[in-house]
């Protein structure tokens, strides 16, 4: 099962601009609110309808506007999965699931069982949904959505209403529902941590178009683009300037830093992730620098602080007195120990491999 999308719609603040082609398996379209995400996802499931393009599911042409093609929705094979479920209050169970099929009533009888059976829902069969739990409207939503068997199944940050445990149990329940499910699954979301979990592939949308796609170990270990690598987690990201073959100036910084791979000529962004930055070790022989640790926050399972280099002022072009701090992220096995306070300096290593170069 496959997505192939490729329109234009133009909006009240901007114009989506987007273009992907989408595999099998589960997928994240991720961008900060207002970059267009849900918009996309009706425009394929058909509940919006683009100017011009086309978009395909599962080879099937659904919408060009070159043909004058444009099926209804119920007649693309999309599922979707609303934010608020979307569930009819006064029906029961059994009546959400069946209204949306369109069949003989023996064969919604049979297809109303099974899913009822096998979303755990056969005891609250013939309540309405304020008489059930919120994971029980939520798997009612998912068999209401899964009954007419759809070909790509649309979720619309189905997690964002909850809070931290609640969500992370949800979730759970969600990924096992649609272990079995053969399409493509299509999880909009602005939550990094919640498209690593439950997603295989990326897609990041920023202002309308799509600023960067891939897997989903190959955006978190190394993107292309300043929007993809904020969007997942790298909070560390500045100007800088070509100083070697492979070797990068950042003036906000203060740092001088070796890479791992060419430096092209041209204006682009340095980006280092928290994480990546850790103490010197014998053999660490470059980007290794004195910093001060201006704060640190410390949470149950990691610490988090703010360094800034201890360079010479004007180093690598930059003020010293307006320099941008870095923050790094560790475990709690390597937290400091007591009794060292802010300001506190200490030689810590970038390894070249971490220096990101994005656009």
């Amino acid at each position: 099962m496959s997505v192939t999308a490729r329109f234009t719609k133009k909006l009240s603040n901007m114009t989506l601009d987007i273009s992907f082609e989408a595999g099998g398996g589960k997928i994240a379209l991720i961008g900060e609110s207002g970059s267009g995400k849900s918009m996309t996802l009706k425009c394929i499931a058909g509940i919006e309808t683009p100017d011009e393009g086309i978009i395909e599911i599962d080879g099937e042409t659904v919408f060009d506007s070159s043909r004058k093609i444009n099926l209804p929705p119920r007649l693309r094979g999309c599922g979707y999965l609303f934010q608020s479920y979307a569930l009819f209050p006064r029906l029961s169970a059994r009546k959400n699931i069946e209204l949306a099929l369109s069949c003989s009533p023996a064969e919604m009888r049979n297809i109303s069982d099974d899913l009822l059976r096998r979303f755990g829902l056969w005891d609250v069969r013939d309540r309405k949904p304020s008489f059930m739990s919120g994971g029980q409207q939520q798997r009612l939503a998912l068999a209401r959505m899964l009954a007419p068997s759809p070909r790509v199944l649309f979720l619309d940050e189905p997690f964002s209403a909850l809070d931290r445990v609640v969500k992370e149990r949800v979730e759970e329940e969600l990924r096992e529902s649609l272990s079995a499910f053969p399409g493509t699954v299509v999880l909009v979301t602005h939550d990094k941590d919640e498209a690593y979990r439950f997603c295989d592939a990326m897609i990041v949308v920023h202002a309308g178009t799509v600023a960067e796609q891939g897997g989903r170990d190959a955006l978190f270990g190394g993107c292309a683009t300043a929007q993809c690598a904020r969007l997942t987690g790298c909070s560390n990201i500045s100007r800088a300037v070509r100083a070697g073959e492979k070797r990068i100036a950042v003036p906000d910084w203060g740092l001088l830093l070796e890479t791992s791979s060419p430096v092209p000529d041209g204006d682009f962004f340095a980006g280092v992730r928290p994480h990546a930055i850790r103490e010197r070790t014998r053999g660490d022989l470059s980007n290794c620098q004195v910093f001060e640790r201006l704060s640190r926050v410390e949470s149950p399972h990691s610490v988090s602080e703010r360094l800034v280099s201890c360079t010479p002022p004007g180093f690598a072009g930059g003020d010293r007195g307006t320099r941008i701090p870095l923050i790094r992220e560790y475990g709690v096995s390597a937290r400091p120990k007591a009794g060292e306070a802010d300001g506190t300096q200490t030689v810590l290593h970038i390894p070249p491999e971490s220096v990101l170069i994005l656009k």
